[in-house]
């Protein structure tokens, strides 16, 4: 519960925060999250946010979701999603019930499971996110376990996987299985079989994620934005901080950020920005043919009378072009008459004036 001391602030400030139990320091952990993300949906296919997911992969990022996990929710292709707890903690974090930052994850986590179609369940994941002060139990130890159970052992005998880990790796693995068995029981009155367990385990990742200046993580999402979003290097940090200050405003309001909206942010702030990686090449290609097509089209804007180039005139026809730029935003169209009427200049005329 809010101190009386923070809702005597908050009725001064006439905020009100979302959020749930979270800290100042822990929603502003949530929004850099989503904004590192969010720098590499910008990147697209060439940027490699977590194991096997790309910026391209990403449709849209929002904070405060409903849910049972509201921290993160990242929509990708075919409409599977990340499920991302941002946790941040300048103290290790214990593997067990009694620890919140931990157990209430994984309750969320494991109802967020029952909640999804069987079907659905292997093309989303659980995401974890913690600073490297985690502790090097959840950071190391639970992060090894889990990625080495679901890369190594799809088919394994489970007592063959757990004996095969070292004895880290294994302790955490065993803390973290009592968690998940208590959660499993108050929300299902049972505990979970062992295939769902497993399921379970797979779709869950441990990722580590460390911000502020000079930080390994904003670092990386510099260094995204400027090889592949900004087009002056030197607004890769302007750009960075603007991310920051829009999931900032959308931890208070839960909208979903993609990566249309996020380019006209970062425009509407003075970031110049390159084309779309993933649709650069074809939108090239439109623009050389478009130009080509223009070019064309540009002989037939003028009447000539005569050999020389001066020896031509060009009828404005503003009335014509004002009624055909007008009708070409409010519906579709076609547009014809009979050869030599000026279809071809009134559309070239009509490019510059929309």
């Amino acid at each position: 519960m809010p101190s009386q001391k923070g809702k005597k602030k908050a009725r001064r400030t006439g905020r009100v925060h979302l959020g749930g139990r979270a800290t100042a320091a822990g929603v502003n952990y949530e929004s850099r999250i989503a904004a590192f993300v969010a720098a590499h949906m910008l990147g697209g296919d060439k940027c490699v946010l977590w194991e096997n997911l790309t910026g391209g992969d990403i449709v849209a990022v929002t904070l405060q979701a409903k849910g049972a996990i509201d921290d993160v929710v990242i929509k990708v292709r075919n409409s599977a999603r990340c499920f991302v707890s941002a946790k941040s903690r300048s103290n290790p974090i214990a593997l067990t019930k009694a620890s919140a930052a931990f157990a209430d994850t994984i309750c969320s986590f494991v109802k967020e499971f029952a909640a999804l179609p069987p079907e659905s369940r292997p093309a989303n994941r659980f995401v974890w996110a913690i600073p490297s002060t985690a502790g090097i139990a959840a950071t190391v130890h639970l992060q090894n376990v889990l990625n080495s159970h679901r890369l190594e052992a799809p088919d394994s005998v489970w007592a063959d996987f757990v004996s095969g880990r070292n004895s880290d790796q294994r302790m955490a693995l065993e803390k973290a299985i009592v968690v998940i068995k208590d959660a499993w029981r108050r929300q299902h009155k049972k505990e979970p079989t062992e295939y769902e367990l497993r399921e379970f385990l797979r779709m869950t990742y441990v990722e580590v994620h460390d911000f502020g200046s000079g930080y390994h993580h904003e670092r990386t999402a510099e260094q995204q934005l400027r090889a592949h979003v900004v087009v002056k290097s030197a607004q890769a940090r302007r750009a960075w901080n603007t991310l920051e200050h829009v999931f900032s405003r959308a931890n208070e309001s839960g909208v979903s950020i993609t990566a249309a909206s996020a380019r006209r942010t970062l425009t509407t702030e003075g970031c110049s920005l390159a084309m779309p990686p993933d649709y650069a090449s074809d939108i090239e290609r439109l623009r050389k043919l478009t130009n080509r097509n223009l070019e064309r089209l540009k002989q037939h804007t003028t009447l000539r009378f005569g050999p020389n180039a001066s020896d031509a005139i060009h009828i404005p026809r503003l009335d014509e072009l004002t009624s055909f730029a007008a009708a070409t935003v409010e519906a579709d169209l076609l547009l014809t008459g009979e050869p030599g009427c000026g279809k071809s200049g009134l559309i070239h005329a009509a490019t510059s004036f929309l």
